[in-house]
């Protein structure tokens, strides 16, 4: 059985300086294709019983059936060192993890199994699962892939497709909030939110 395996990124990015109207740049989409083969593994069993002069051969086959592991939130912390360096290597300040944005990063990761776009499963924009307070801008990146089981897959794709590149190299940005979550009805299995503020 072949299974093909799809990878989407979406990047967007919101400014906004005490006006009630913010900028939306235009968010890049990214989609590539992987092929990955699978095989279900069989197991016969042969059970043999003996009666006087007659033999009895009984043949059974089962299938082996992996049990599908429950839907889970992936750690994203270790995806943080992988964007400091590179905002590092460009001289910029490193970002540190935001308590807040890493609650609205575990529910965005969680939508957008149901919903993969910038826009809320409610028909409202992604930026209003944030507490705005205080804050002047921020963005979001958003990944699905079947193969994003760890951080370095969805942050290769992220540094490579320049939207969602310049979010994580943004220079207002300070703080960010990571999170992957593990869909097993989702149409990509594994999902990744950044979401990022000053």
């Amino acid at each position: 059985m072949k299974r093909i395996c799809f990878v989407l990124l979406i990047s967007l990015f919101v400014t906004s300086c005490s006006d009630t109207n913010p900028k939306l740049e235009v968010p890049v989409t990214t989609t590539t294709t992987t092929t990955t083969t699978t095989t279900t593994k069989m197991t016969t069993t042969t059970t043999r019983t003996t009666t006087k002069a007659s033999v009895v051969t009984k043949s059974t086959t089962t299938k082996k059936t992996t049990k599908v592991p429950a839907a889970k939130f992936l750690d994203g912390d270790a995806m943080l060192s992988l964007i400091n360096a590179e905002r590092e290597r460009l001289g910029l300040s490193t970002l540190s993890i935001g308590a807040s944005l890493t609650s609205s990063a575990r529910v965005r990761a969680k939508e957008i199994c149901t919903s993969f776009s910038h826009t809320r499963p409610n028909g409202k924009n992604w930026d209003t699962v944030l507490n705005k307070t205080g804050l002047t801008m921020w963005g979001e990146n958003i990944a699905a892939g079947t193969n994003y089981t760890k951080v370095d897959l969805p942050f290769d794709a992220w540094m490579n497709s320049p939207g969602h590149y310049a979010n994580m190299i943004k220079d207002g940005f300070n703080r960010v909030g990571i999170v992957g979550y593990y869909c097993p009805d989702g149409k990509y299995k594994y999902y990744w939110a950044q979401l990022f503020s000053s």
